[in-house]
């Protein structure tokens, strides 16, 4: 007889199997000096509201970004080398790129890769490190709950993502928006960082098919 979906046995299993990735990845960071936390009762009982699919997606995302690192560490690249860890991720994923792209990121910056429906695909460790959250919170909650930042900034980058999309072509795009001070909301420590927006960039299939963006910005705690 099939196993009901939300079944707490299997919750139970997957909430598990999450909390050990956390753990994972936080361990690896530690081994290369990036202070990363790791999960929290309180952001694992939301996360668990939301169903065992989404738990799974959540630790499956997670256990696959650290694939990144722990691939790039067996020919001696660190976290600290973001753009090589992001330029394996993009060969790994069979994805084209904008010529430019490595020649306007570095290795500081914050960067995300997104869908075309603006899901997270992946976030690098400094975006980890320059946050006070742990791994379960950024994976519980959406970011408007976890972060704040002026609603016309926020409109400003929306808004200028959405034209490279609309309008993609191979070429990396500076993002036009004043430097912003972003603040987390509920974390103990309550973070805030200077962020200054870099760039947004395409991202294309094998077929040329217009997938993701690429998007940095440069981080400066600010502290409490």
């Amino acid at each position: 007889m099939e196993l009901l979906k939300n079944n707490p046995s299997d919750l139970n299993i997957e909430i598990k199997r999450f909390k050990s990735v956390c753990e994972q990845y936080q361990a690896f960071m530690s081994r290369h000096n990036r202070t990363v936390g790791s999960w929290n009762d309180k952001s694992i009982e939301a996360l668990s509201l939301n169903g065992i699919d989404e738990i799974r997606s959540k630790a499956n995302s997670l256990e696959r970004q650290l694939s990144y690192y722990l691939s790039a560490e067996t020919e001696r690249i660190t976290p600290h080398q973001e753009s090589q860890i992001l330029w394996r991720l993009l060969r790994s994923e069979k994805l084209k790129f904008a010529e430019d792209l490595f020649t306007k990121i570095s290795d500081k910056d914050i960067i995300e890769i997104y869908t075309l429906d603006f899901k997270q695909f992946f976030a690098n460790s400094t975006f980890m490190v320059n946050c006070s959250y742990d791994l379960s919170d950024l994976s519980a909650y959406p970011w408007p709950a976890l972060f704040e930042r002026p609603e016309e900034i926020t409109r400003q980058i929306i808004e200028q993502t959405n034209a490279v999309i609309a309008n993609p072509i191979k070429q990396t795009i500076e993002y036009n928006v004043e430097p912003h001070i972003g603040r987390e909301v509920f974390s103990t420590e309550k973070q805030s960082l200077l962020i200054k927006m870099g760039v947004v960039s395409p991202l294309f299939d094998a077929n040329d098919n217009l997938v993701g963006v690429v998007a940095t910005l440069e981080p400066k705690p600010l502290g409490h």
